[in-house]
């Protein structure tokens, strides 16, 4: 049976979708001329509530109250996005549908005799024609019109593309940042950025995932061997973390920083070395897709990525491969958002710093694709100092910044090349092809050597330097076995350690095909061993801690230690403290 399409009942419909076309623009209109453009920041009751606290000097009640009005705040605004963002899809849609039907009625229209002589006859379907090309015309002001509208009123609060805000010295992002410290100022001109801290000062510290250099290794002996984490005994505190994540404590003189996200939020958190007290947190505000708008395997979560300072700034950055510059009184320096990477895990490479620039590398998708990148970031600003595009696919690898002679250089891992790049303009120095399938291990560099290792590709020491394609004359010694799937190599003066599935595997670092013992230590271990004088520290996920001492004949077991919760992360060591991650607290070991 045909059916019969009637020019009534499509001219009707093209008369119904034109106004749902108006009235939905109308709305989408209404909506944002009433709302304001900064109606995060210039809320009366906003306003009033900083200058009450900027009057009492840290009132907790106030502070209570900025935080419930400042969650109150982002919630409307982004159920205003997510309200903007359909009303668009339905304009355009009754738009499309008001469109297609003009022009059909146009061509069903009943083609009607003319009694009138043909000089005095009126061209009905020239008419229709015009009539149909005024009604386009119109329809496509209407949405030019209002698309105009939203985006000249659209908040710029949160940067939807790859740009940069910045905000030197200073937060405007206080609606996210629910940071206890005075309220950030507004500044026509920048606050000049203090000196940086020398690089022996820079040594001193913990400022970067494994240490200064790294290498995981201490540059103090005076660490504690004895502690309980269910008893008390030997923790001098422990404090919750807000939220979750797999990265590792960075720490600096008396601050020490994590950052943690779950699928609805991301922060970056300020401690007190000495107490253990919070001293703020900064909520960082998605750049990009939101975290609940994509997805991340539950073995890196949202916050794996270990933090970095300077000693100025200390930089965080997400799975999200959201990245935030902020200073030491947890205000926001810049944020800029470099697009969800496309691999399995999320982002989860750590950061390292240099000179005043952060060194960021995202590598992401298969070699052919062109996306793996190595960046430096201006601190201060946040625009790119160097980049470099990696013709490798993806890696959870963390770059390293170390002194070979008198030139800098950042070594990287990607299958299948270690690359070590310039950390002043990012030139290609040399490269390695030793690694294979995925790679998570970060590189180690010692007295000109650099050690790489990963399931797949076995564990290689380089003799770093050259140019070019080094593989047939830097190699120094190889081996096939006994290599970690995330756990970082451990070189000390006589030894090379990886930490493969919990066992632990001592090789001679002059080389050799086994290894000169094994140690299993029967658990499930992710963080990388650390090295204090000749003793290794091991943490384990299960809340066990091994202290043991390598020799040439076997591993000696120092001491056996009880954390209190399993432990994901590696620690990190000062004068007398060792600073460490839990499930669920951030954790002091050291004297009362």
């Amino acid at each position: 049976m045909k059916v019969t399409v009637r020019y009534p009942a499509v001219l009707a419909t093209a008369l119904v979708a034109g106004v749902f076309v108006l009235i939905a623009g109308l709305l989408l209109i209404i909506d944002f001329v009433s709302r304001g453009q900064l109606e995060l920041f210039d809320s009366p009751q906003y306003v009033a509530l900083k200058q009450q606290l900027a009057e009492d000097g840290g009132n907790a009640q106030v502070i209570e109250q900025i935080r419930t009005l400042d969650l109150r705040l982002r919630e409307a605004y982004f159920q205003r996005r997510q309200f903007t963002r359909f009303g668009i899809y339905l304009l355009v849609g009754g738009i499309a549908v008001a469109l297609i039907c003009v022009r059909w009625a146009a061509s069903l229209r009943p083609k009607l005799p003319h009694p009138h002589p043909a000089d005095e006859a009126i061209d009905l379907e020239s008419v229709q024609q015009r009539w149909g090309r005024w009604a386009v015309a119109a329809l496509g002001v209407c949405l030019v019109v209002t698309l105009s509208i939203i985006y000249l009123r659209t908040p710029r609060i949160l940067t939807a593309d790859l740009g940069t805000e910045i905000q030197p010295g200073v937060s405007k992002a206080s609606f996210a940042g629910t940071s206890a410290s005075a309220e950030p100022s507004r500044m026509d001109k920048p606050i000049p950025a203090p000196a940086l801290p020398s690089h022996a000062e820079y040594l001193k510290q913990w400022p970067r995932f494994r240490g200064p250099t790294g290498s995981a290794v201490a540059a103090t002996t005076d660490v504690p061997e004895k502690w309980d984490g269910e008893t008390g005994d030997g923790i001098l505190w422990k404090t919750p973390v807000p939220l979750p994540g797999f990265n590792s404590p960075v720490v600096w003189e008396k601050r020490v920083f994590l950052s943690g996200a779950t699928d609805k939020k991301q922060a970056v958190f300020c401690f007190d070395a000495e107490t253990g007290k919070q001293l703020w947190q900064y909520g960082v505000p998605p750049i990009g897709p939101r975290p609940d708008e994509f997805e991340v395997n539950e073995e890196t979560g949202y916050a794996a990525s270990t933090m970095a300072t300077d000693g100025v700034r200390v930089y965080a950055i997400f799975a999200s491969c959201d990245l935030v510059a902020l200073d030491f009184q947890g205000k926001c320096v810049w944020r800029k958002g470099l697009g969800v990477p496309k691999n399995p895990y999320g982002h989860a490479s750590s950061l390292a710093t240099y000179n005043g620039n952060v060194i960021v590398q995202v590598d992401q998708g298969t070699a052919k694709d062109d996306l793996s990148k190595l960046m430096a970031l201006n601190g201060v600003t946040g625009e790119p100092v160097w980049e470099v595009v990696r013709k490798v696919p993806s890696s959870w690898s963390s770059p390293i910044v170390v002194q070979h002679g008198d030139q800098w250089m950042v070594v990287t891992c990607a299958n299948p090349w270690v690359i070590a790049y310039s950390a002043d303009d990012g030139k290609e120095l040399w490269r390695v092809k030793c690694l294979d399938a995925d790679v998570g291990p970060s590189p180690t560099y010692a007295d000109g050597q650099v050690v790489v290792a990963n399931e797949s590709g076995g564990i290689t020491v380089i003799r770093a330097g050259g140019t070019g394609d080094v593989t047939e004359t830097n190699v120094v010694w190889k081996s096939d076995i006994d290599a970690p799937d995330i756990c970082s190599p451990l070189v000390t003066e006589k030894f090379v350690l990886l930490l493969p599935y919990g066992v632990l595997a001592c090789f001679d670092r002059k080389g050799g095909e086994d290894p000169l013992w094994e140690e299993d230590l029967e658990a499930e271990i992710t963080s990388s061993p650390s090295l204090v004088g000749n003793r290794v520290y091991v943490f384990s996920t299960e809340g066990k801690a091994w202290i043991l001492e390598p020799t040439a004949d076997a591993c000696k077991r120092v001491a056996e230690c009880n954390m209190g919760e399993p432990c994901y992360t590696s620690p990190a060591f000062r004068p007398g403290r060792i600073y460490i991650r839990g499930k669920d607290n951030l954790i002091c070991i050291g004297g009362k």
